[in-house]
């Protein structure tokens, strides 16, 4: 194939999906979506860390908590918040990511090597527990739901090589990977039921019960429990990453494609059972609030009481572990515009197939030159949800830093509210 239907191959690559607008990285941070980035800087040597902090409410958003008034008030109206998760649930989670590469290049020939891990934790409550706050329960009526909870860490490790030939990086990364967490059918249950009592006043009966099966490379009931870090690889997954680059211009990408390929599946060295409840039971509630004489001091006497029993348990399950967690084939590409001057224009795709199937694309948006090349904006879309990123990366040869905020959202509507803010760094040294 000659390098004009190359490049047009990998233009109709990366123009297949709509084009939105999403701040993309070509650092070697980014070697997760392309390994040759890893070599395609004119850097001999590179170390580099880079990590990200998100969190996501449903329902609140940063916005909320944020006022010019010095007197301001934060109010939440549980009837409002019901009638918002109506027939829904209240999502929450909170994700991490940290990654540390180095790699070296002499005579077009690079080698090097990486670890990262993500870490997500997740989980729901239903509507109807937000009505119960809001609205309180009839007697003998009963309230139930059901909730979700979604943890998912991993960790891989690797080795790099690449090679330069003119202006064509191509990089290979053969990497291991192990659930840190994963879980699988994990959520809760629970009922809420008030009664009368044989005398007066009421019993207010509260159930809930976990369910689900977690795995992890570590014994989670003793996570020390390992001769030498290189046990945590026990059962680990294979893959193997390919990136080809097209670089000019002071070592600026102008056009890419990559592939990942997982080779063998994960398999965890432990699983544990999430079992058991809790349950509570309040005679007279009412009685049981006393807000004491003057003096603060409360008369136990006309309390109503409690009685809890806790039964939530993380059992180990024995035996061989019949579970295999493999990673999702990829590809990706972009393609640097540069006909504009002054700014480039940067899309980019990437096909994760999994089920179900996803797209991610979006346009970026920065300068031809240092040191407007230094800032990025962009917008698009990432695991079906709307984002829009501003990023700063001083690149002063020796010493790379970047910060990228981004503000994702399931609606275009409300992607200004940064309902799932998000906050990236990355820092490098080489020569």
């Amino acid at each position: 194939m000659n390098t004009t239907m190359k490049r047009l191959t990998i233009l109709l690559f990366v123009l297949a999906v709509p084009v939105a607008l999403s701040a993309f990285s070509f650092g070697a941070d980014n070697h997760q979506f392309n390994p040759a980035f890893l070599g395609s800087s004119t850097r001999t040597w590179e170390t580099g860390v880079s990590g990200n902090l998100n969190v996501y409410n449903s329902y609140f958003a940063i916005t909320d908590f944020l006022s010019e008034e010095e007197d301001a008030a934060l109010v939440i109206d549980l009837g409002d918040l019901a009638e918002a998760m109506a027939g829904g649930k209240m999502e929450t989670s909170l994700g991490t990511s940290l990654e540390v590469h180095a790699m070296a290049q002499l005579f077009g020939i690079g080698v090097g090597g990486y670890a990262a891990a993500d870490l997500y934790g997740g989980f729901s409550i239903p509507e109807s527990f937000f009505t119960f706050l809001a609205e309180g329960n009839t007697i003998g009526d009963e309230i139930t739901g059901e909730g979700e909870l979604n943890l998912k860490g991993f960790a891989e490790v690797g080795v790099y090589a690449g090679y330069r030939y003119g202006n064509y990086q191509i990089g290979l990364k053969f990497g291991q990977y192990v659930p840190l967490i994963y879980s699988e059918g994990t959520g809760y249950s629970y009922s809420l039921l008030a009664k009368e009592a044989d005398e007066d006043g009421i019993i207010f009966e509260a159930e809930a019960e976990a369910f689900g099966t977690v795995y992890s490379a570590f014994d989670l009931d003793d996570p020390g429990n390992f001769d030498s870090p290189m046990d945590i690889l026990t059962g680990a997954g294979t893959k193997l990453d390919i990136g080809f680059v097209h670089v000019k211009q002071q070592g600026r990408p102008l056009w890419g494609a990559s592939a990942s390929i997982p080779l063998l599946p994960a398999k965890p060295a432990y699983a544990f059972e999430l079992t058991g409840g809790l349950e509570a039971t309040i005679t007279d509630p009412l009685g049981s609030i006393s807000f004491g004489d003057e003096n603060g001091n409360g008369d136990d006497n006309d309390n109503g009481f409690a009685e809890t029993e806790n039964t939530f348990e993380l059992s180990k399950i024995e035996g061989e572990i019949d579970k295999e967690i493999m990673a999702p084939y990829k590809l990706g590409g972009f393609y640097r515009f540069t006909l504009i001057p002054v700014i480039d224009l940067i899309p980019h795709v990437e096909m994760v197939f999994e089920d179900p199937m996803l797209v991610n694309y979006g346009l970026t948006l920065t300068g031809s030159f240092a040191p407007l090349s230094w800032v990025s904006l962009g917008m698009g879309q990432v695991n079906n949800l709307w984002v829009a990123r501003a990023g700063l990366d001083v690149d002063l040869r020796l010493l790379e830093v970047g910060v990228r905020v981004s503000s994702s959202s399931e609606s275009l509507e409300t992607l200004a509210s940064f309902q799932r803010p998000d906050v990236s760094f990355q820092v490098a040294l080489g020569l």
